[in-house]
């Protein structure tokens, strides 16, 4: 007796879901409807708690969802009737309702009219339908008592029933409750939900599952079966439904009723004895493509071990869960039908394999009763080499599964799978077969989706190779062409194709024709020809893909569509998946252009597959070990600079789950370790691209030095592309050879190339040179910034993916969607951010502020005592004494300025007052700069560094004007002093320094400003 594994007959126990089949933690919305009686329409005011108020006008009903949350609906007035009171309302768990009635000034409530709810006469079956849309199997039970229609599905399987209800006149019932129950002796779970998108309404734990028919009277209904049983005969009854309709107390005299066969089995795969096995996608309808052979005649070949040319094909099946091995449909309970087709079917045969299989009269069908034999096709005796080398012997083929199931004394058959495939013959006979050097690629960014074609460096890009083999050992093939159709998710490097290939940009198509690539007029018996490109990585791991002009006629289109699922991160992308997407074209005979033949690359494993990557970076900006915290002012403070890469192998991190499956199957792409023989070249993925490091400060803090960034790598390696070498170092390119408090930052070299085990670091010395004020304790920023052409950082509270702002603080990890910006508000490490918002730092440099960023701020000491400190700050265009920056200028032309320019000098006292101080301002050259006769020389006090009054005192200027001096002068407390002083650039082309002297009680400070004048 055959055994019949999976055959599910589920009953009882039903768990009512939506059709979503993931696991969720519950709606983040509610819906709250607003039921209104008495005036035609009033408004609402719907007010969260601690949130925005919403108002709503409602006419008969309104409904809204809303997020969860407390809310208190309030009417407002409605002409001629009196204000109903507010209701709260609670939409944390479920979705509510709300009355209102308005009262007729000094008249009756006003009430809806009664509906009389129409009578139902039927409840009909329109269709069963799977995921697909495609029709299940059903038969009419056999049984004089009743009207029951039996099914077959397969567990984890939508079943989506429509039904339609009638009222007593015939005509379609719009608002009827259609509810469905399970009966019978077997336990099993089971979901019963709607299968339509628009209606939600649902019950729970058991019950029945009101689901609204439609305008037409239609109602869907779901059945998802999610577990199947073994049997070892098919006597199991199956699961029992009962479909019932109501509206308004009247129910359907005779409800509908479904019985429904659960296999637990996978979808169909057909395997030809000594070549691959191919999976149909779907339940019905999938063709998997051509099996070739090549044609020999008979007894030609010594000890040839196929002298008839057979093919010998299986059709198998797996348990749907546990999957274990492929084994027979027929375990399941019933039998396999061939069909025979096509434009050659009268020049084959079957053969008979089995004892209980049979073969039609016409010898179109065969009919696998056997469990294992297959089946088995030849050529006729007649068929000979000659005319297989003229035109090539093809059929179709059509495997259909029908399980049979025997239920009460009756025995029904349904046709329940099928898989088509086809068989071809040729004499010579073209294979083509593609690889990849490297199966790990990182994504080079910037943009979230790149452009088709482009060009990167190493090692973003990637090489195909696609070898095609004349697998004849006689003859040859004529005018080949061979043309691959590449995924979307990959851009081509057009200057790489070999060979003569062509780029179709409209098809994203590459193309070798014989007519551009002689090569490919003749290919001998056993000839090869092998054609390279590369390729880079255009989709961001964990993204959607975004919508471009170039993509919208690609042959193959983005698996994941357009702006509809973020990817995966990583992602795996083959080119070669699709039928016919990679192909060599072929005619069997020279000079002729009849029977053009054409063979598909079907991948047999990894050998074409690339999973794309991206980087995670940290960045960290501390004070050096045994750096103090709090300054004093004129004291430096040393910083250390750190950046590496996140290994995403070992991190642990929900974002990072699938990356170490992938370092176990491609180790030498992350590791960067020695190449083994048979893998691909070494490579430490992911890389970063294009990285540059900042770092900017507060305007009291003054450059002082920084080093070099030293990358340095545990793995250096000269086998990769490009090498690994250690250490590697990147110069300061800004500010060079000193400090420029105009600007305040420093910036390094670009690291093009930044490997998956590189750190890298970098040291930096700031002054604090001025003081906020004197009361001690003042915080002075300063921030580090890593950017990088790929710079991205796992999103935490993504709130497209939770709906709103308000749940943002919800959720956990889960890839940013459908955003083409290049930074992103993320965040990555305690001592990192990576946002829009970026850290205030005062007098910083705001175009620096890019990417990652990393703070450490230092703080400074209350001087005890009194300290003068003397800062230029440069020349300007105005006399304000309250402006600093903002006016300045550097150069001066002589002929073009047309009047004075203006000093600008700073004396701070950082402790108790500093007098009596003397001021001299002396010019070195009076032919290029001078201070004018009759200028403007002011000398102006300040307390806080930002309100400055004129002290008064007189400016003695030198006869050659080439000094001023200010005597007597007092520097408050805490405060400071600022001379304005005129300056007149003279005839003379050139530069002259300008120092400033203070003395006070002996003690000398000078600080020297440099000016330069031009024609």
């Amino acid at each position: 007796m055959k055994k019949n594994l999976g055959l599910l007959a589920l009953t009882g126990v039903i768990a009512l879901a939506s059709c979503s089949q993931g696991t969720t933690s519950g709606p983040t919305t509610h819906k709250l409807t607003i039921n209104l009686n008495g005036p035609a329409s009033a408004d609402f005011d719907v007010t969260k708690t601690g949130g925005a108020t919403d108002t709503v006008t409602v006419s008969g009903t309104f409904s809204k969802s809303y997020a969860n949350g407390a809310y208190t609906v309030t009417p407002k007035a409605a002409p001629g009737f009196d204000t109903p009171s507010g209701q709260s309302a609670d939409l944390n768990t479920a979705d509510q309702a709300l009355s209102f009635t308005y009262v007729k000034t000094n008249g009756p409530v006003i009430t809806p009219p009664v509906v009389t709810p129409a009578a139902i006469k039927s409840i009909s079956l329109v269709s069963l339908k799977d995921d697909t849309n495609a029709l299940l199997p059903t038969k009419t039970e056999v049984n004089a008592n009743k009207v029951a229609t039996l099914f077959a599905s397969q567990t984890e399987e939508n079943v989506c029933a429509v039904v339609k209800v009638l009222d007593v006149n015939g005509n379609p019932l719009a608002n009827a409750n259609v509810t469905a129950e399970s009966t019978g002796p077997d336990a099993y779970n089971v979901t019963i939900s709607s299968c339509s998108s628009t209606v939600t309404t649902q019950a729970t734990g058991g019950q029945k599952a009101p689901i609204v028919t439609d305008a037409q009277g239609f109602a869907k209904i779901r059945f998802f079966a999610t577990y199947g049983n073994v049997n070892s005969n098919n006597n199991g009854d199956p699961i029992k439904f009962i479909i019932n309709a109501e509206s308004g107390g009247s129910s359907v005299a005779a409800p509908l009723e479904l019985k429904g066969f659960f296999l637990n089995m996978s979808h169909l795969y057909v395997t030809e004895v000594g070549q691959d096995t191919r999976k149909a996608p779907n339940r019905i309808g999938s063709d998997v493509g051509t099996y070739n052979n090549i044609f020999v005649t008979p007894n030609t070949i010594p000890n040839d071990t196929n002298p008839t040319n057979a093919a010998i094909f299986n059709v198998q099946v797996y348990d749907k869960q546990p999957q274990t091995n492929l084994h027979n449909p027929q375990d399941f309970g019933g039998y396999v039908v061939y069909t025979l087709s096509g434009q050659d079917a009268a020049r084959v045969h079957f053969v008979l394999t089995g004892a209980e299989d049979s073969i039609s009269a016409d010898g179109r069908t065969y009919t696998d009763r056997n469990p294992g034999s297959g089946i088995r096709i030849e050529p006729n005796a007649d068929v000979t080499q000659a005319q297989v080398g003229a035109k090539p012997l093809q059929v179709d083929l059509k495997a259909s599964y029908v399980f049979q199931a025997i239920f009460g004394n009756t025995t029904y058959d349904f046709p329940l799978k099928d898989i088509t495939f086809h068989k071809k013959y040729t004499t010579g006979f073209l294979s083509i077969n593609k690889s990849v050097d490297n199966h790990v690629l990182t994504w080079a960014g910037p943009d979230v989706t790149l452009a088709p074609t482009g060009t990167l460096p190493e090692p973003f890009l990637a090489t195909y190779t696609i070898t095609t083999k004349n697998q004849s050992t006689t003859d040859a093939v004529y005018n080949a062409t061979v043309a691959d159709q590449l995924p979307a998710e990959l851009g081509v490097v057009v200057g790489s194709i070999s060979n003569g290939g062509t780029y179709d940009a409209a098809k994203h198509a590459i193309t070798w024709n014989y007519t551009g690539t002689p090569a490919l007029q003749t290919i001998e018996a056993n000839g090869t020809r092998t054609f390279t490109f590369q390729v880079f990585a255009r989709q961001k791991p964990g993204y959607k893909f975004q919508s471009t002009a170039q993509s919208a006629g690609f042959t193959v289109q983005p698996y994941n569509g357009v702006a509809n699922l973020p990817y995966s991160d990583p992602y795996p992308v083959t080119d070669g998946t699709q039928i016919n997407d990679t192909t060599v074209s072929y005619f069997p005979q020279s000079g002729s252009f009849a029977n053009q033949v054409v063979t598909d690359y079907d991948p047999t494993a990894d050998e074409s597959t690339i999973n794309v990557v991206r980087p995670i970076y940290r960045l960290s900006k501390t004070l050096a070990s045994g750096q103090q915290l709090n300054l004093v002012q004129g004291a430096s403070a040393n910083y250390v600079l750190n950046f590496s890469q996140r290994d995403r192998t070992t991190s642990g991190a929900p974002e990072d789950v699938l990356y170490p499956a992938l370092f176990q199957k491609y180790p030498n792409e992350f590791s960067g370790a020695g190449q083994v023989a048979g893998q691909d070249v070494p490579r430490q993925n992911p890389y970063g691209y294009n990285v540059s490091l900042n770092d900017t400060f507060q305007t009291e803090l003054d450059f002082t030095n920084a080093t070099p960034i030293t990358v340095t790598n545990a793995v250096p390696n000269t086998l990769t592309n490009p090498n690994i070498t250690s250490p590697r170092s990147f110069n300061v390119t800004f500010p060079a050879g000193g400090a420029n408090s105009a600007t305040q930052y420093i910036s390094w070299a670009p690291i093009g190339i930044f490997n998956g085990k590189d750190t890298a670091s970098a040291a930096v010395q700031l002054t604090l040179s001025q003081l906020t004020n004197v009361n001690g304790g003042n915080r002075y920023i300063n921030c580090a910034y890593l950017s990088s052409s790929n710079l991205n950082q796992p999103f935490t509270r993504s709130v497209e993916y939770l709906g709103s702002a308000a749940n943002a603080n919800l959720g956990t990890w889960y890839p940013t969607q459908n955003i083409n910006a290049i930074w992103q508000p993320e965040v990555d490490g305690p001592n990192s951010t990576f946002g829009v918002l970026r850290t205030t730092v005062p007098g910083g440099n705001t175009a620096v502020q890019n990417g990652l960023e990393s703070c450490a701020p230092v703080f400074d000491v209350k001087p005890l005592a009194p300290r003068l400190t003397l800062t230029t700050k440069g020349e300007y265009t105005d006399n304000n004494s309250a402006i600093i920056d903002a006016n300045k200028k550097d150069g001066y032309s002589i002929s073009t300025f047309g009047g004075n320019f203006y000093y600008k000098v700073d004396s701070q006292n950082t402790g108790g007052v500093a007098t009596p101080v003397t001021l001299t301002f002396n010019l070195d050259d009076t032919t290029v700069v001078q201070f004018p006769a009759g200028g403007s020389y002011k000398l102006y006090r300040s307390t806080d560094g930002t309100t400055f009054v004129d002290t008064g005192l007189t400016a003695v200027r030198s006869a050659g004007g080439d000094q001023i001096t200010f005597n007597n002068v007092t520097v408050p407390q805490n405060g400071f002093v600022r001379a304005v002083l005129a300056g007149d650039p003279n005839t003379k082309v050139g530069n002259t320094n300008m120092t400033t002297t203070e003395d006070y009680l002996g003690q000398q400070l000078q600080v020297l400003e440099n000016t330069t004048t031009n024609p």
